[in-house]
């Protein structure tokens, strides 16, 4: 692999080079691949800390759910848990994570019940006009989630929504309502990586032109319906740093739960 140095780098690495008898540009390359050993094993180690904090967690919820199973308490209503989040905030994965986490668990998730769902046309209008939450509605997924509590064989529904306690549709049967506090900019930077950086079938000009639309749509009207979006954590359970790790927001709201529902009914 051959490394060109500007002059500045070069004069800086010279005298160090020439007492480890080497040449700056092999300096660099050895000092940067140092660092990627050094990054590559400081997460290798967080992985393994975070999954070890998980299998703990995640062994104290099956003692717990065995208890509740030798209760006789199956058939109960579902713990019902809503993760949201404004778009690009996370909130997909991170109910798909704890969906698969949790046992006896099913997920329900918005955007799979589009040819039912209703919303306004123009996002915009709807913030001017005083962003009614009874605009939005998702009677298909409603009545998924209504069934899967009338056959009592879940122990947890996890529903990936952008209603929450804030609409009838759910509001009476939510036990948990957790918002995923994700910063406007970091968001955006998601929706851009999610929607330009997986198209292949389009030239970078067209691409390029596509984002440039977006953009100026998001800084002229989109923004505001993100900000009235992340009202919705005055009204949540749990409110999460989107900052965060994946891996380390599904063990928080575990904890959460375990906490304050298992310790309950255990």
């Amino acid at each position: 692999m051959e490394l060109t140095l500007t002059p500045d780098v070069e004069n800086a690495l010279s005298t160090q080079a020439l007492l480890q008898g080497t040449t700056p540009e092999q300096l660099a390359l050895d000092t940067l691949r140092e660092k990627f050993v050094v990054k590559e094993r400081e997460e290798t180690e967080f992985r393994k800390e975070t999954e070890g904090e998980f299998q703990e967690t995640l062994l104290d919820f099956l003692g717990e759910f065995v208890g509740v199973l030798h209760s006789g308490s199956m058939g109960e209503k579902p713990y019902v848990i809503t993760i949201n989040a404004i778009s690009g905030g996370g909130k997909t994965a991170l109910a798909s994570l704890v969906a698969e986490s949790l046992p006896q668990s099913q997920l329900f998730c918005f955007d799979d019940f589009d040819e039912t769902n209703c919303y306004p046309d123009d996002f915009y209008a709807w913030y001017q006009r005083g962003a009614d939450p009874l605009e939005i509605d998702c009677p298909g997924m409603g009545d998924a989630v209504t069934q899967a509590i009338a056959q009592g064989t879940s122990r947890y529904l996890v529903l990936d929504c952008p209603l929450a306690r804030d609409h009838p549709r759910f509001a009476t049967i939510i036990d948990l309502a957790v918002f995923i506090d994700t910063p406007l900019d970091v968001a955006l930077a998601r929706r851009i990586l999610r929607d330009y950086t997986t198209v292949f079938d389009v030239n970078a000009a067209v691409q390029m032109e596509m984002l440039r639309d977006s953009l100026l749509h998001y800084l002229r009207k989109a923004r505001y319906p993100y900000l009235e979006a992340a009202k919705r954590k005055a009204t949540c359970d749990l409110v999460l740093d989107g900052w965060q790790d994946l891996i380390v927001l599904r063990d928080q709201l575990l904890r959460f739960i375990q906490k304050n529902h298992l310790a309950s009914t255990g």
